[in-house]
């Protein structure tokens, strides 16, 4: 199993992302941007899908693509934020509600 460890902060006076390898080395960096007035509703039934979108700028996340793509993924929608969890998900334009998507699942380290 790959373990990553990711790290968010602000730093220099902007939002700055740094994505670590388990053993400590620096993957990626990059910068990140949320957009909390960006939702997506379900198209089957009209109810919120996502609470706003995250933008990744010279890194991404963990494998960094969705499912049967192979270019790197750089905007998710939210699913899910709170002190304790981060929830993303990718999914190509135009697909449909049940079909493929990635989703990436974050809890807070103790």
């Amino acid at each position: 199993m790959r373990k990553t460890v990711i790290w968010c902060s602000t730093l220099n006076g902007g939002p700055n992302f740094t994505r670590y390898a388990a053993d400590g080395t620096v993957v990626e960096k990059g910068t990140f941007a949320f957009n909390m007035s960006s939702t997506k509703n379900n198209p089957d039934d009209g109810s919120q899908w996502s609470i706003g979108t995250l933008t990744l700028t010279g890194a991404t996340v963990l494998s960094g693509h969705i499912y049967g793509a192979t270019e790197k993924q750089h905007k998710f929608d939210i699913l899910t934020l709170d002190d304790d969890h981060l929830v993303l998900c990718a999914a190509p334009e135009g697909t449909a509600a049940w079909d493929n998507s990635t989703f990436w699942i974050f809890k807070r380290k103790n």
